[in-house]
């Protein structure tokens, strides 16, 4: 399973290569994702541009992943909504993609020691807090793929633990797990 500890000035994940390999992969297709076709174009827009109204609102996404991670700035205004997301959806998807890329840099770079089949990582406060909301992304990406319901616990109790559903519950739970211990760790509980 892993663990995670304050160690000093550092909070020190061990990983083992399994639980790391998965990190990697999730986080690596919630970075495909918001590179997906929805994605608004690239290309600087000038202070005017973005002042005069000249530009055609945003849409919100089609895939529902995305949209959990990309939501409406105004849930009864779908005008304002589509210019919320005009105005902004470009900054927070990049925002969002620096915080997955710093997860899977971290965990694949020669810093991420393995020793004995573990991934040992040690992060400082400030990259600590951007691999919380890195992987509350991917949590919420992977909830939303796999329907998260408030009753997951008791469906879990009446299926084969060779399952696949079983195996996508334990993946969430886990993933619920690695972003309590990260915040325990930063808080000093």
């Amino acid at each position: 399973m892993g663990s995670v500890r304050r160690r000093g000035e550092h909070i020190r994940l061990s990983l083992t290569a399994a639980d790391a390999a998965i990190v990697v992969s999730l986080t690596s297709q919630v970075l495909e994702l918001l590179g997906d076709v929805d994605a608004p174009p690239a290309g600087e827009e000038s202070l005017q541009d973005l002042l005069d109204g000249s530009q055609e609102p945003v849409p919100p996404p089609r895939d529902a992943a995305l949209r959990r991670l990309l939501p409406d700035g105004y849930r009864e205004d779908d005008a304002a909504s589509a210019e919320f997301r005009r105005l902004t959806e470009a900054d927070l998807r990049a925002a969002k993609r620096t915080g997955l890329t710093r997860i899977v840099s971290d965990l694949l770079s020669p810093e991420a020691a393995q020793r004995g089949g573990a991934v040992r990582l040690d992060l400082d406060d400030e990259a600590a807090e951007i691999w919380l909301i890195a992987l509350n992304d991917v949590r919420l990406t992977f909830g939303t793929r796999i329907e998260v319901r408030e009753d997951m616990d008791d469906e879990r109790m009446s299926l084969p633990v060779d399952s696949q559903r079983y195996a996508e519950i334990a993946t969430y739970d886990w993933f619920s797990w690695l972003q309590d211990a990260i915040l325990r760790a930063l808080t000093d509980e």
